[in-house]
C-alpha cells in the first residue's frame, strides 16, 4: 500500500518516485518502438538536439540499461527471428543490421548467451520480450 499522501505533497520532479518516466525516454523509446531496425548513434541523438551523456544517465536510470543497448538489443532480436524461422545466418546478420558477421556473432552471444547457429530452425522465439525497449529487468536478476 503506498505511504498516505498529505495535503500539498509534490512528488520530486527530478528521481520521480512515482514511477513517471522522463519525457525524454518515453519520446526516444516511442522511436525506438517504430523503428527497431534503426541503427542509432550519439550523433544521431546529438542532431536530434539531446546530450548523449544525459539520455545515457536517464536510460540508465529508469531502464537498466543505455538507449543504444536497447537499439541494438531490437535490432538483434530481428536477426533472432530470421534465424528462428529458418533463415540463414547471413539473412539474419543483415536483418540486425550487422555489416560484420564476426561483430552480429559477438554482439548476439553477449545478449542471448550463445551462438547465433544454435538458434536457427527452433521455432518461435519466446521469452524475447525480455529484451524489449522499456523492460525494466533490473528486479529480476
Amino acid at each position: 500500500m503506498p505511504p498516505p499522501r498529505g495535503r500539498g505533497f509534490r512528488p520530486c520532479l527530478r528521481c520521480r518516485p512515482e514511477g513517471q518516466v522522463p519525457p525524454l525516454v518515453a519520446t526516444l523509446g516511442a522511436a525506438l518502438a517504430a523503428d527497431p531496425a534503426r541503427r542509432w548513434s550519439e550523433a544521431d541523438l546529438t542532431a536530434l538536439g539531446h546530450d548523449p551523456s544525459t539520455v545515457r544517465r536517464l536510460f540508465r536510470q529508469h531502464l537498466g540499461t543505455s538507449f543504444l543497448q536497447l537499439a541494438r538489443a531490437a535490432r538483434l532480436r530481428a536477426g533472432l527471428t530470421t534465424l528462428t524461422q529458418g533463415g540463414r545466418m547471413i539473412d539474419a546478420q543483415l536483418d540486425a543490421g550487422f555489416d560484420s558477421a564476426s561483430g552480429f556473432r559477438q554482439a548476439f552471444a553477449r545478449l542471448f548467451g550463445h551462438a547465433p547457429h544454435q538458434m536457427r530452425g527452433r521455432g518461435p522465439a519466446r521469452g524475447l520480450d525480455r529484451y524489449a525497449p522499456g523492460r525494466d529487468d533490473r528486479h529480476r536478476r
